[in-house]
């Protein structure tokens, strides 16, 4: 017994950082953590369980510590977590028999506790020398990974290069964190570029940050590993362990200042921003934004409002006077589908001219992608709060949350405007015939402006009980609060069907 013991010791070390010196110098001196400091920086102290310590490649001679991934469970701020955490310093991190299954494992395993999985992914994919050892369970984790959407949250952090299987990963995952600078993701490899099309490509030029960017793909991008371990943690916190479960609600509130009626202008060509408006509404610190680099004429943020979670969607009147386009679509799509499947409810503030009227806009799809925001607000559950300050025209309205989609509370500020279109729309199409006439049309038309505007405002509007009620700005923090107070869930009428059909 006592040989046996002493053997397994010094396995279990051998896989251990201090062991392993030299391949931890080489991670340092890229200016990153190691597989195992990563889980050490995220969970709470001494709570991580290692399993599959001891595994080894099924057809590799030598010492590969644990196969190259590091799987187990431990806890952040006392909940449950499972966690993988791939070794770059081992065969690159690759992905072989033995360690898909790893993977495959503690995914399964999230799903039967009802907790949430969280990814370190980095590596170029399936391991080589294990093409020959393709069985029909290989590489089910992405099957697994699929089904786990909406039961549990799942979160990757890309800490350097993830291509092929590694890129799959995280391109499941609700939450994917890039690092600026180090990050980058891929269908393939540049070894796997290069054999197929004869082309030298740096992991940079084939996904790097600024690719990245451009196509909308991270959720948050970071400056360092520190920072988008933190960002796990806070994310976290909004959410629950799964859907069943109660959302998380903190117990100390500190309450903003309420100075909304100085911080919007009331005509509505001034531009100003909405992230200020949003941080006098909801709990002091508690906005944590996704996507701020992409589709920026749309907010999408987590935040909290007396302690209790929200999903927030906003127009940003400074970028492009806070019109919608393909980028804003699909950002805004996706995370009502986020918010929904863990029941979040959402609040919309809207300030919004419409969508981008534009042969661009065409050649993007933009038809197509908004109308995707329609299907999923139609399927929406969780309760929507609609606040409007300002514009609210057209289907850019009905895609922030309109009266059609029956919100639990919607209330306009006396800064409201409603209409199919633009008030300088409305004029030409109503007046055409008489400004065609006119001899002054300038004048004309400001004239039928001033007129058009009386019928449209916030108080007509609610005259027709069109909105619930007209509300002083100021008055915004305290009526959302009685609104989440009361209005848990939202029921929604769907005929017989096993699922919609998404318009992208």
């Amino acid at each position: 017994m006592d040989t046996l013991t002493d053997e397994l010791l010094n396995l279990r070390w051998q896989t251990k950082d201090e062991f392993r010196k030299t391949a931890v110098d080489k991670q340092h001196s890229k200016g990153e953590l190691t597989a195992r400091e990563r889980l050490e920086k995220l969970l709470d102290t001494n709570s991580f369980l290692e399993i599959g310590n001891l595994t080894q490649p099924s057809n590799l001679k030598g010492d590969y510590p644990a196969d190259g991934v590091v799987i187990g469970t431990g806890k952040i701020n006392g909940r449950l977590v499972c966690c993988a955490s791939y070794d770059y310093t081992v065969l690159g991190g690759s992905q072989g028999q033995i360690n898909h299954k790893k993977v495959n494992y503690i995914v399964e395993l999230a799903i039967e506790q009802g907790c949430p999985i969280i990814f370190f992914s980095e590596g170029g994919g399936a391991r080589v020398q294990d093409i020959s050892l393709l069985t029909r369970d290989s590489g089910q984790v992405f099957t697994t990974l699929a089904k786990a959407s909406g039961w549990i949250p799942t979160i990757c952090v890309v800490p350097g290069p993830a291509f092929a299987g590694h890129a799959n990963i995280a391109s499941l995952c609700d939450l994917l964190i890039f690092i600026e600078g180090s990050s980058s993701m891929g269908i393939a490899g540049p070894p796997l570029v290069r054999a197929a099309m004869g082309a030298n490509f740096s992991p940079e030029e084939l996904g790097g940050t600024q690719i990245q960017e451009e196509s909308g793909a991270p959720d948050l991008i970071v400056k360092d590993e520190e920072e988008a371990i933190e960002s796990v943690k806070t994310y976290l916190s909004y959410f629950p362990s799964n859907y069943k479960e109660n959302l998380p609600v903190n117990e100390v509130v500190v309450e903003p200042e309420r100075n909304l009626s100085e911080l919007v202008p009331s005509s509505k060509n001034r531009a100003y921003n909405m992230k200020t408006v949003i941080r006098n509404i909801v709990d002091v610190d508690s906005m944590f934004e996704l996507k701020d680099y992409y589709g920026k004429s749309i907010i999408t943020s987590l935040a909290r409002l007396d302690g209790n979670p929200i999903g927030v969607i906003a127009n940003q009147p400074s970028v492009r006077a806070g019109v919608l386009d393909s980028e804003e679509s699909n950002k805004m799509a996706r995370f009502i589908s986020l918010c929904d499947a863990f029941n979040i409810p959402l609040t919309f503030l809207v300030d919004v001219p419409g969508f981008t009227p534009s042969i661009d806009s065409g050649k993007k799809g933009l038809l197509r992608q908004s109308a995707r925001i329609l299907v999923d607000l139609a399927h929406t559950t969780v309760p929507i709060y609609t606040v409007v300050l300002r514009k609210a025209y057209g289907l850019g309205y009905y895609a922030m949350g309109s009266w059609q989609f029956k919100p639990s509370l919607v209330v306009a500020w006396p800064t409201a405007e409603f209409g199919s279109m633009g008030l300088e729309g409305g004029v030409e199409t109503i007046y055409k015939d008489v400004l065609e006439k006119s001899n002054d049309s300038k004048a004309s038309r400001k004239r039928m402006s001033e007129e058009l505007e009386k019928d449209i405002m916030g108080i007509k509007i609610a005259q027709k009980f069109a909105v619930d009620d007209v509300i002083h700005p100021d008055e915004t923090r305290s009526i959302l609060q009685e609104a989440i107070s009361r209005y848990k869930k939202r029921n929604v009428s769907l005929p017989p069907k096993k699922h919609s059909v998404m318009p992208i």
